[in-house]
């Protein structure tokens, strides 16, 4: 399916243009699974497959000043290795211990995750490609202890103080970041675990614990 993304973005905007419409914009989101490289950030490259088409997309979406989406989970990188990640690296707890790539410092690994992206497209020859994340969050249940309100209230706020800062990535620092909360409810159809349990509210409209001001 890949290698038809760039020409059904371009069909698009090409539709767009025939109506006289500039003020949409297209894209499409890759996952982490796109990388087959990560870490360090500085090291980040797509598989082989990703970066044939990532760089056909990159092409569109740069001409028409359109950004790259990507999901950026930072609770799966840490569950993967605990051993070598701390929790507070994870959560964007202020004063968590830094780790060095090249001359650049992080304190958060969800920096360092979109900063492998970065580093991936500088790789196809596209660095003046912008990204948005359009997916991140943390579960509340499903993997006690990693998963609790308490360490989704914690990362959804860091990360909410993070991008309102602006001051972007430790390899874009001058690039501001849009992101987007994943997700708005539970969903109980979803497979039991970790799956159901990345919402915001409950189904029943309660939240699972605070964090919008809602009435």
């Amino acid at each position: 399916m890949s290698q038809y993304i760039a020409q059904a973005i371009a069909n698009m905007y090409a539709a767009l243009a025939e109506a006289a419409i500039t003020c949409i914009k297209v894209s499409t989101v890759i996952p982490g699974s796109s990388l087959s490289i990560s870490y360090p950030p500085s090291a980040g490259t797509f598989t082989n497959e990703a970066a044939a088409a990532i760089s056909r997309i990159a092409s569109i979406l740069l001409n028409h000043g359109a950004s790259l989406m990507l999901n950026v989970y930072s609770y799966f990188a840490y569950a993967a290795d605990t051993d070598f990640i701390s929790l507070d690296y994870a959560l964007l707890r202020p004063g968590a211990p830094s780790a060095g790539d090249q001359n650049l410092e992080y304190d958060n690994i969800f920096d360092g995750m979109v900063d492998a992206f970065y580093a991936a497209l500088e790789k196809i020859n596209q660095p003046g490609l912008t990204v948005a994340v359009t997916e991140s969050g943390w579960p509340t249940a499903g993997n006690e202890p990693i998963t609790s309100p308490e360490n989704a209230e914690t990362y959804n706020r860091n990360l909410l103080n993070h991008v309102e800062e602006g001051r972007g990535t430790p390899r874009r620092p001058s690039q501001p970041l849009d992101v987007y909360f994943f997700a708005m409810f539970n969903e109980d159809l979803k497979q039991a675990g970790i799956e159901q349990h990345w919402g915001f509210f409950y189904p029943n409209m309660q939240p699972v614990y605070s964090f919008w001001q809602c009435p």
